[in-house]
């Protein structure tokens, strides 16, 4: 979690720095991507970070309705760091958000 004293900015003042995917959908980060909010609009998503295949049994669970999701990265996503999603039932839709 972001320190107090800390800021982020969007990590593309121009395009993609919000983007609302669907099913089955692959996202590539920013080089200076270093966390992304994530928020479920209409179904449960799963999300994985590392290009795998996301499922019930691989990623992490963005609930709908819920709270959206601060997923710091580290100093620096890679410039091929992707987050695949897939929703849990049909018609899924995931905001991300990217911050430097």
């Amino acid at each position: 979690m972001a320190r107090s004293y800390e800021t982020h900015f969007l990590a593309s003042p121009v395009a993609d720095a919000h983007q609302q995917v669907a099913t089955a959908s692959s996202t590539v980060l920013a080089g200076n991507c270093v966390a992304v909010i994530l928020d479920a609009r209409t179904q449960d998503m799963f999300v994985t970070f590392d290009n795998s295949v996301p499922s019930a049994t691989n990623g992490i669970v963005v609930k709908a309705g819920a709270q959206p999701l601060y997923v710091p990265l580290g100093y620096h996503a890679h410039v091929d760091h992707i987050i695949r999603a897939v929703e849990a039932a049909a018609t899924g839709f995931l905001d991300i958000l990217q911050l430097a």
